[in-house]
């Protein structure tokens, strides 16, 4: 990151994701008690969507901290290309991550969304090269890392992949870098 990016992602505010998913999940429980549209509880309004690009990045990097070992921290909102900051400090250097929030829909949302096609879309960022890209893969499909193809040329930092793997939602998955040295971690939706 250049000197101007970098002076501008210091002075966002950044939040323990931890907390905030907790928060969030205290407001899930809270209104299933209430007769609330459905696509206002699974955060699917327009309004609603950077929340729902904040929870799916707070599970990222809840998940991505957990794996390195370090707290990595959450700033909600858009930012150039991306849809939040992640930070984290190694010893005394700190870390920026601009993400990008991409889905594979659920099919009661588009039966033919596809990981595929989402990577696809990927080439269209040819920007600035340190952008993480996050997918969330919001299917029950079982998801095989061997069977995907990566777009060639990709302008991005790195690409990880982020799945629920329990009907609760209590238990998630992810994977990644899936452009240099692709893994799975599992972790647990923070309680």
């Amino acid at each position: 990151m250049d000197a101007i990016r970098i002076r501008q992602v210091q002075q966002r505010e950044y939040t323990d994701p931890t907390e905030f998913l907790k928060r969030l999940r205290d407001l899930e429980i809270g209104m299933s008690y209430l007769h609330v549209d459905p696509l206002v509880q699974r955060l699917r309004t327009r309004d609603l969507r950077e929340w729902r690009e904040a929870r799916l990045a707070a599970l990222f990097c809840h998940g991505y901290g957990l794996r390195m070992g370090h707290k990595t921290y959450l700033s909600k909102g858009e930012f150039e290309d991306a849809d939040c900051v992640a930070r984290w400090t190694v010893g005394d250097e700190t870390r920026f991550a601009p993400i990008q929030v991409k889905e594979v829909a659920p099919d009661e949302l588009n039966q033919n969304a596809n990981i595929g096609d989402v990577l696809q879309s990927l080439s269209r960022y040819s920007g600035v090269d340190d952008l993480t890209v996050l997918v969330h893969l919001n299917r029950r499909d079982h998801f095989n890392l061997s069977e995907v193809k990566i777009p060639t040329g990709l302008k991005i930092a790195s690409l990880w992949v982020l799945a629920c793997t329990e009907p609760n939602q209590s238990a998630w998955a992810v994977w990644g870098d899936i452009l240099n040295c692709p893994t799975r971690s599992d972790f647990a939706y923070p309680a």
